[in-house]
C-alpha cells in the first residue's frame, strides 16, 4: 500500500510600495504554490473563504498570483485536487490602501467684488480617509512651517494657503491656494 499526502498549498503576501503601520500603499499580492503527490492527478484551483476561486490550474504544481482589494484584508484558501481532496487550510492577510485622503475647505466671510472678501476669512479645513482613516491634517500660510488644526482666521491680506492630509498609511493630499 502507497500512502501519499493530501493536497498543499502555501503563499506569500508581497507588497509592492510599503506604507505606515504595516499598510501598503501599492499593490499586495499573494504569491499562490500548491501541489498534488497523487501519479496522474493535479490542482484544479485554489480558493479562499472571500473571494473564491483564486485561480484556477491544471497542473501537478502551480505558481500563481492573486492581488487583494484595497481595505483590510485576512483570508483562508486551499487546494483543490482532482483527486476529490482538499488541501489544509493556509492564511494571508494583507492591508491596502492607495487611496488618497480627501480634502474640502469651506470660507466664511463677507463676499466682496472680484472674488474679494470685505472681512475676516475664517477657513475651515476637513479630511476624510475610507480605508486606513485620516492620520493628520496640517497647512501652512505663506510658506510658514505646518500648523495642525482644521480652521484659522485671516484678516486683511493676500494669502497663499497650502493643506496636507496625509492618512495612516501613509498616503499624502496637497491642496493649495
Amino acid at each position: 500500500t502507497t500512502t501519499f499526502a493530501p493536497a498543499s498549498v502555501g503563499g506569500q503576501v508581497t507588497c509592492t510600495q510599503p506604507g505606515h503601520a504595516g499598510w501598503c500603499i501599492g499593490d499586495a499580492v499573494l504569491n499562490l504554490t500548491a501541489a498534488e503527490e497523487i501519479p496522474g492527478h493535479w490542482i484544479s484551483g485554489i480558493e479562499s473563504d472571500k473571494y473564491g476561486l483564486l485561480c484556477a490550474t491544471n497542473t501537478s504544481a502551480p505558481t500563481c498570483a492573486w492581488t487583494f482589494p484595497e481595505g483590510d484584508n485576512s483570508i483562508n484558501f486551499w487546494a483543490l485536487s482532482s483527486y476529490g481532496d482538499t488541501s489544509h487550510l493556509s492564511f494571508a492577510s494583507a492591508r491596502v490602501d492607495h487611496t488618497l485622503p480627501n480634502i474640502a475647505l469651506t470660507k466664511t466671510g463677507t463676499n466682496g467684488n472680484a472674488g474679494w472678501y470685505t472681512s475676516a476669512v475664517e477657513l475651515n479645513i476637513t479630511a476624510s480617509d475610507f480605508t486606513s482613516g485620516l492620520a493628520l491634517l496640517e497647512y501652512s500660510l505663506d510658506g510658514s512651517a505646518w500648523i495642525s488644526g482644521p480652521s484659522l482666521t485671516l484678516a486683511d491680506g493676500v494669502y497663499a494657503l497650502t493643506v496636507r492630509a496625509t492618512d495612516n498609511a501613509g498616503n499624502v493630499t496637497t491642496y493649495s491656494e
